[in-house]
C-alpha cells in the first residue's frame, strides 16, 4: 500500500502541473478566438466568459485523459531516470503490480470522464447552441465595435459608431440608415445609448443631439428633422432553434435516433473513459528510459502515439457515420488494437517471451 500511494502521489503531482498548462493553453486560445468574434459582432461581449466556461466543460473530456497520459509518462520516467524503477523491479515489484496500484487513481478519473462525456459535455454544447440562436434572433448592440460599418442581418440597414466609451457604454458620433416600407431614413447623432425596459422586455436605441433625414434627397416629401432626443425601438426577432449537431444532443436523445451519425457519436462518448484507462496503461511502458536520458526523451514519441490513437478514433467515427464499416465494429477495433499493444509491451516488461528460443543443436 505504501508503494501504491507513492506511485499515485508522483502521478498526481505531475497531473496537476500538466493539467494546469493544458487548461491555460486552451483558455488563452479560445479567449482570443471569442474576443475576435465579439469584435466582429458575432458574439456579445457579456457572453464571452459564459461560452468560454461551457466550452471548457466539453474540452475537459479530451484534456484530462491527455493530461493523465502525460502525467504517468513523466512520473514513471523520473523513476527510471533516478534508478528507482530498477530498485522496484529488483525487489520483485512487477509491472502488473505497478499498473494495479496505478488503476486506483485512473479508474475514478475514468468514471468522471464518462460522466462528463455522457452528461455534462452534451449539456454544455446545447447551452452554447442556445446562446448562438439567441444572438442570431435579436438585434444586439452590446456586441458592436466602433470604427466600422455594420450591416443589419436583413440587409435593409447599416450602422456606424465612431467611438464607444468603455466605462459608460455611450456611443459617440452615431450614423444609422435603413429602409422601411420603401422609404429611406437616415439618422446622425452626437451620442447614443441602449435603454432596456425590463417591465415590458423592450429595448430602445436612444440618440441625442442629431438630425433625421426622411425620403430621397431632392424628392417631394423629403424632410429634415432636428432633435434633442430620438428613440428607436429595437425589434426583437423570435428565437429560431437551429439544427442541433449530434454532439449537442443528450445521450438519451442519441439513443432514440435511428441514424448512423447518432450511433457514431454515442460510441465516441463511451470511448472517452475507455481511452483514459488505455492511455494511462500505455504510458507506463512508454516511459522507460535509461538513467542517462532525460525524463522528457520519450515525450515526442508519446505525443505521436496519442495523435495516432486520437486520429484513428476520429476516422473510425467518420467511417461509422458514412456506413463504411458496420456499427457493431464501430470504434471498438481501435481500442482493441491499443489493448493488444499494451498487452505486448507489458509482456516485454515482465520478461515474458512471446516466441520460444530456438534450441541450439550440437
Amino acid at each position: 500500500m505504501t508503494l501504491d500511494r507513492y506511485l499515485r502521489k508522483e502521478v498526481l503531482a505531475n497531473l496537476l502541473g500538466v493539467l494546469t498548462v493544458l487548461l491555460l493553453i486552451f483558455l488563452g486560445n479560445r479567449f482570443v478566438r471569442f474576443l475576435g468574434d465579439a469584435l466582429d459582432g458575432k458574439l456579445p461581449h457579456d457572453t464571452i466568459l459564459t461560452v468560454l466556461m461551457l466550452k471548457l466543460v466539453s474540452a475537459l473530456v479530451v484534456i484530462v485523459p491527455l493530461a493523465l497520459y502525460l502525467a504517468v509518462l513523466l512520473g514513471f520516467g523520473r523513476f527510471y531516470r533516478d534508478n528507482e524503477m530498477t530498485a522496484m523491479l529488483a525487489s520483485g515489484v512487477s509491472p502488473l503490480r505497478m499498473a494495479k496500484g496505478l488503476l486506483w487513481l485512473v479508474l475514478p478519473i475514468a468514471l468522471v470522464i464518462g460522466f462528463l462525456s455522457l452528461q455534462l459535455s452534451p449539456w454544455a454544447e446545447e447551452q452554447v447552441e442556445r446562446i448562438h440562436d439567441e444572438v442570431q434572433s435579436r438585434t444586439e448592440l452590446r456586441g458592436l465595435s466602433a470604427g466600422r460599418f455594420i450591416e443589419d442581418k436583413t440587409g435593409n440597414g447599416v450602422l456606424y459608431i465612431d467611438h464607444i466609451d468603455d466605462d459608460s457604454a455611450i456611443m459617440r458620433n452615431v450614423f444609422a440608415q435603413w429602409r422601411k416600407d420603401g422609404r429611406l431614413a437616415t439618422v446622425t447623432a452626437k451620442r447614443g445609448y441602449v435603454k432596456e425596459d425590463e417591465a415590458y422586455g423592450a429595448r430602445y436605441l436612444v440618440l441625442e443631439e442629431g438630425y433625421r433625414y426622411e425620403g430621397e434627397p431632392g424628392a417631394v416629401g423629403f424632410r429634415i428633422i432636428h432633435f434633442q432626443r430620438h428613440t428607436i425601438y429595437l425589434e426583437a426577432r423570435p428565437i429560431k432553434v437551429s439544427h442541433r449537431r449530434d454532439k449537442a444532443l443528450s445521450t438519451m436523445d442519441l439513443l432514440r435516433l435511428d441514424s448512423l451519425s447518432a450511433s457514431a457519436e454515442f460510441q465516441r462518448r463511451l470511448s472517452m473513459p475507455i481511452a483514459t484507462i488505455l492511455l494511462a496503461l500505455l504510458a507506463l511502458p512508454l516511459s522507460k528510459v535509461s538513467p542517462r536520458q532525460g525524463r522528457y526523451s520519450r515525450l515526442l514519441l508519446a505525443i505521436l502515439v496519442y495523435a495516432v490513437y486520437s486520429n484513428m478514433l476520429t476516422v473510425a467515427q467518420s467511417w461509422v457515420s458514412r456506413d463504411v464499416i458496420p456499427v457493431g465494429l464501430g470504434l471498438w477495433w481501435v481500442h482493441g488494437i491499443v489493448l493488444v499493444i499494451v498487452t505486448f509491451l507489458f509482456a516485454r516488461m515482465s520478461g515474458v517471451r512471446l516466441r520460444p528460443d530456438k534450441q541450439i543443436r550440437e
